[in-house]
């Protein structure tokens, strides 16, 4: 099912059979109430993919029902009989709370297999960005939201302002890679970003990263932060033309992100500041597995065989208890797993205490 989701703007009573001509892709659409030229274009569009628009959910303000539904309802059957109106109705001056109270509670609804497409033009300017905050809402939900439209009153056309929402995409899946490693969402926005040589080996870097990462793969871990680093070395360096918004964008702000929540990479000597992003990011497991298997066992070792060495040290206890750290993340079951009750928030505190108290050298 097609769905358009709008705000209906009150009429201002035009004189005119039609009212004004609007500019589209698909030819002149016209309309007399602000919302009537953005709906037939939708309906031209969906023709050309042999679609049909089955519902308008309309949010209705008194004023609006009064001057505009009727004007808009006979508007809309004169050329699409078949599509549903659904009036929502809301106040004058409507809050953000009965706004999505009314919307979100009709949204439930729908699935997987519906697709929403956003009128922008009607309503209160304000209540542009609720329609945002909604999109965002389905998109998560797995609902594509197919386009959305706005009516520029003085230039006299209808475009189409997706390009938008898939600029808030690519930011979504750049925070989502800063703060979780995970590259699935970033290298599908990154697809459509063009004039880049750099980028196959900004996205094989990413999802090398993000696959040592998962597995714990400690004997990978210098290799592929290295490569990771030289990856956003050969982005930052790039000289990239602002041929389209996707890529000024990526050039311009996607690096920033990833480079203030992922500091690290930014370090030659990076382990101390990758075991903390780690566990502000609540890899307590691969933080625990990480420190242990590349310093603290070899640490404490070294410890052993030098001359002023003292078993039951503050580094000795330091070392033991992440061993038994480790060992409990480990092991499903064992005599360690009873002997551990500390919470998740006790253990990223001991272990950030170890990381920063530890001198670390540059890892071979």
């Amino acid at each position: 099912m097609n769905i358009m989701l709008l705000f209906l703007s009150t009429y201002n009573g035009k004189d005119g059979k039609e009212g004004d001509n609007y500019i589209t892709d698909f030819g002149i659409v016209t309309g007399k109430q602000t919302n009537e030229a953005p709906v037939k274009y939708a309906l031209e569009r969906l023709k050309k993919e042999k679609l049909t628009l089955d519902k308008i959910i309309a949010l209705v303000t008194p004023k609006a029902k009064d001057s505009a539904l009727t004007q808009f309802s006979e508007t809309v059957k004169s050329v699409s009989p078949n599509t549903d109106i659904l009036p929502l109705e809301i106040p004058d001056n409507v809050t953000t709370v009965e706004l999505l109270s009314a919307v979100i509670s009709e949204l439930s609804s729908l699935n997987r297999d519906d697709n929403v497409i956003i009128e922008t033009t009607g309503g209160y300017r304000k209540d542009v960005t609720k329609l945002t905050l909604i999109s965002r809402f389905l998109r998560y939900r797995g609902i594509e939201v197919k386009f959305s439209t706005y009516a520029d009153y003085v230039a006299k056309s209808v475009t189409d302002t997706s390009e938008t929402d898939e600029l808030w995409e690519l930011l979504d899946a750049v925070n989502l890679f800063a703060v979780s490693g995970n590259p699935v969402a970033l290298s599908k926005s990154l697809v459509s970003v063009r004039g880049i040589p750099e980028k196959p080996a900004l996205i094989k870097a990413m999802r090398d990263f993000y696959d040592m990462l998962l597995c714990c793969k400690v004997s990978k871990l210098d290799k592929t932060i290295e490569n990771l680093r030289n990856a956003f070395d050969g982005i930052i360096n790039a000289d990239i033309p602002p041929t389209d918004t996707k890529t000024i964008v990526f050039r311009d702000m996607v690096r920033e992100i990833i480079l203030s929540k992922m500091e690290f990479i930014r370090e030659k000597d990076y382990f101390r500041a990758f075991i903390l992003w780690l566990l502000d990011n609540n890899y307590i497991q691969q933080a625990v597995t990480i420190l242990w298997e590349k310093i603290l066992w070899k640490k404490i070792e070294d410890n052993k065989h030098r001359r002023n060495y003292k078993p039951g040290s503050v580094s000795e206890a330091n070392w033991l208890k992440s061993r038994l750290y480790r060992n409990n993340f480990n092991h499903a079951d064992g005599e360690d797993l009873d002997e551990l009750k500390d919470s998740a928030d006790k253990v990223k505190e001991f272990l950030k205490l170890v990381t920063e108290n530890y001198k670390y050298s540059e890892p071979n």
